[in-house]
């Protein structure tokens, strides 16, 4: 006898299986593209709230560096002149305690002369320390062209603070080197800097010298 069903219904269940598995491939796929799309426009957000931020600080930095050059070239200017004046020494210790404390961040400033002795300093006990051996005073005394600005990777200071250093070279009348002045920030100026960039809690920070 000729069986005259349709050729599929002797297999009704494997169809049945067949469909279903369809079914949640489809909606399984769907689901994964939705997930991998929301997670690429989260990325995509997250990299750019990050540039900004990036940007942000990196402003605020480029902003606080040329204020210290401003500084840095002031004193260098007046140097020579106030070098002249009676008791000189004393009332240029004085002024960069006038400097000092309207620079935010700022620990010490230091003048060095031409053999790497502090000359002047915020910080009286260091007037006549020999800092000759520190590789920044030997970097400009190199490289002693008072338009460049430099700036040291993080050193502790005598004291024990950790400092970034800006400094630049003096020169004297011929153009010889002359010594060098210099501000030091504590790092503890740039971990507030950098953690006022933090919006969550599985974010970090860091500066890095390029």
């Amino acid at each position: 006898m000729i069986d005259s069903r349709p050729f599929w219904l002797p297999h009704r269940n494997i169809v049945e299986w067949l469909i279903l598995f369809g079914f949640v491939i489809t909606i399984g796929g769907s689901f994964m593209l939705s997930h991998y799309l929301e997670y690429r426009r989260i990325e995509a957000q997250e990299y750019e709230r990050l540039g900004s931020q990036a940007a942000l600080i990196g402003k605020n930095l480029v902003h606080e560096i040329l204020d210290m050059r401003q500084v840095l070239d002031s004193i260098a200017n007046n140097l020579p002149n106030w070098q002249l004046e009676d008791n000189g020494t004393a009332l240029i210790g004085q002024r960069l305690r006038l400097i000092g404390e309207t620079l935010v961040g700022t620990y010490q400033i230091l003048i060095l002369d031409a053999n790497g002795h502090v000359l002047s300093s915020t910080h009286e006990p260091f007037i006549g320390i020999d800092f000759s051996t520190r590789a920044y005073f030997q970097h400009a005394r190199q490289y002693h062209d008072p338009k460049l600005l430099f700036v040291t990777p993080p050193f502790q200071s005598i004291t024990g603070v950790w400092l970034i250093g800006i400094y630049r070279s003096l020169v004297g009348h011929n153009g010889e080197f002359a010594g060098v002045v210099m501000t030091g920030i504590e790092l503890t100026y740039f971990k507030t800097l950098l953690e006022s960039a933090l919006y969550a809690q599985d974010i970090s920070t860091c500066l890095a010298q390029d």
